[in-house]
């Protein structure tokens, strides 16, 4: 009674207290109750359940964004000498005919030459102990740890900078890396992380340079060098080339672990998706990859991945039937097999590649690389086995004048003429030698580059029209 008198007494509109009938007042106390009741069953039961469920499934991996985007990784100092050049060439050559390296190791001076196309994939790789590398011999400088420890190149862009390129002339480089992308993919407990990895390679300033001495033994001085150079080439687009000669991005996808058994039947699954090429190649060229092949490439790009060395590996832990022929390695021969078509049929040389790696290649099984024209000024170029299938593609290829990019890049007393930063004189005897030793590789400007006067850009015997970039296709230059 207590209770429900109390309940029962309400204030009016006047201010004057009234004592309700019995029946409303119990109305009144059964109402207030059931909605605290209904207030304490909405936080307790199934109605935030779906809510819980959701971030329980995507919490274990959501701050992987952040983490792998933010994360610093040191910059990468190399000297651009001809000695890996010169090694890859040679390693090459067996297995095509057609190239043919130095007979002795080239100069670095007084006529340094250019870094062919596609060896930029053997200089600036990290260099580090044996400790500090993942299981399965790879760089944890990307990886987003467990349980995502399997990985695969899956495929990547690379854009070369022909108005200022690397020379072989001993002289220093750096390499930034940034992650510049992440993905997660896949249904719970199936998740796969897909990480795009930008790379910029230009030359070192004598700032950079300088610092080196210090950053030995000062871990200060070390911050302080490795923020500069990220500061210095990092730029918002992926296209912007700034200081660089070289841009690469390199997609990695990661992955969980798997059994021996999910592992053969992961790829007896994989084995029943035949992907075929939808052109007739114009021409081909086919190899029988060795392990001798595949140890030399690791070793020019200090590469300790077990799926390329290790047979044993490659069976019991990922699943494969033998080593994998490098993602790298066949751009490399795909590159060079499609420079040499291009020498035959002009004075066109790559300036960017995308590609895409849809299957494996494997050691001691012929790979046919192939391409066709498909259009004024456009290429389609893949790799497949035996069997026809698509392992290896680089869709479109739009070719443009070297000769043009060349010599309008210059004036005569070497500065660079529409190049929007670091406005830098070249010496000119680099600048010449530079010139004619792409020139004479290619079969352009076979005559020598005559010099006019600095308002005006160096002339060539062949000179040919840049063609416009299609963002929808890959382009050669």
């Amino acid at each position: 009674m207590c209770l429900r008198s109390r309940s029962a007494t309400i204030q009016d509109h006047h201010g004057i207290h009234t004592l309700l009938p019995p029946l409303r007042a119990s109305i009144a106390i059964m109402a207030t109750t059931t909605r605290c009741m209904r207030a304490q069953w909405l936080r307790h039961t199934t109605l935030r359940a779906p809510t819980a469920r959701r971030w329980q499934s995507t919490s274990p991996f959501s701050h992987l964004e952040h983490e792998l985007k933010t994360r610093k990784i040191q910059p990468i100092f190399d000297d651009l000498t001809p000695q890996s050049s010169y090694r890859l060439d040679t390693t090459l050559a067996d297995f095509l005919p057609a190239t043919k390296p130095p007979a002795v190791l080239p100069p670095t001076h007084p006529s340094p030459s250019v870094l062919p196309i596609p060896h930029h994939l053997i200089y600036f790789e990290p260099t580090k102990p044996q400790s500090a590398m993942l299981a399965d011999g790879t760089n944890p400088d990307q990886s987003p740890g467990d349980p995502f420890v399997r990985r695969m190149w899956a495929g990547g862009r690379v854009l070369y900078n022909h108005s200022n390129p690397f020379t072989l002339d001993a002289g220093r480089g750096v390499c930034a890396e940034f992650i510049r992308s992440v993905t997660i993919k896949g249904k719970p407990n199936e998740e796969k992380i897909f990480v795009g990895i930008e790379r910029r390679q230009a030359r070192a300033t004598e700032d950079e340079m300088q610092r080196l001495g210090p950053a030995q033994s000062d871990a200060q001085e070390k911050e302080t060098l490795e923020h500069r150079v990220r500061q210095r080439l990092w730029r918002d687009s992926d296209t912007d080339f700034g200081p660089c000669s070289i841009l690469e991005t390199r997609n990695i996808v990661f992955m969980r672990s798997r059994s021996k058994e999910e592992a053969a039947a992961e790829t007896a699954k994989a084995g029943g998706k035949i992907l075929k090429p939808q052109h007739t190649p114009d021409w081909s060229h086919t190899i029988t990859p060795d392990a001798k092949l595949l140890f030399r490439f690791s070793a020019l790009t200090f590469n300790a991945h077990a799926i390329h060395l290790d047979p044993e590996y490659c069976r019991e832990v990922e699943g494969h039937r033998n080593l994998l022929f490098h993602g790298p390695l066949s751009y490399v021969f795909m590159i060079t097999v499609l420079q040499q078509q291009l020498r035959q049929q002009g004075n066109e040389v790559v300036k960017s590649v995308e590609y895409r790696n849809l299957a494996p290649l494997y050691c001691h099984e012929p790979v046919t690389f192939c391409g066709t024209k498909t259009g004024e000024g456009k290429w389609e170029i893949w790799t497949q086995t035996p069997q026809g299938t698509l392992c290896r593609w680089f869709a479109r290829v739009m070719p443009e004048v070297l000769a043009d990019i060349l010599c309008r890049r210059y004036s005569s007393e070497g500065h660079c003429l529409d190049r929007t930063r670091h406005h830098r004189p070249l010496k000119s005897w680099l600048m010449m030698s530079a010139l004619s030793t792409l020139c004479s590789s290619l079969k352009l400007c076979t005559t020598p580059i005559q010099s006019h006067k600095s308002s005006q850009t160096t002339q060539c015997n062949t000179p040919g029209k840049v063609q416009k970039s299609d963002p929808t296709t890959l382009f050669c230059s």
